[in-house]
């Protein structure tokens, strides 16, 4: 699926906070055991700031990858059990806005 959006700065005085993004992901599902399915989502996304950034006086763009994998157990009737992992990537033409995060969490959830 392929993603576009722009995110307008409130005040002018701050243009160098809006962007331009277009972006993909990918996701796949299927059932893993009796009561599991796994899930996968990669995903890639492109932003481009409008303004000069003053602090480094550039335009700021940044690239970011992601990978998300998980499960989901049915532990009984309406009760589901989720681990999942997610790992980001964050490149830019300003380092003080290269990241790397990884995310474990653990999801209980119960329908109604």
């Amino acid at each position: 699926m392929r993603v576009t959006g722009h995110e307008q700065a409130a005040s002018g005085s701050f243009d160098y906070l809006g962007f331009d993004a277009l972006g993909v992901r990918l996701g796949v599902q299927g059932k893993w055991l009796h009561k599991t399915d796994v899930f996968g989502v990669l995903s890639y996304e492109n932003r481009r700031n409008e303004g000069v950034d003053p602090a480094f006086q550039i335009r700021r763009e940044d690239q970011q990858y992601g990978l998300t994998l998980g499960a989901r157990y049915l532990m009984a009737p309406n009760w589901t059990l989720s681990p999942v992992l997610t790992l980001i990537n964050q490149q830019s033409n300003t380092d003080a806005y290269d990241y790397h995060r990884e995310i474990m969490s653990l999801v209980v959830r119960r329908d109604f």
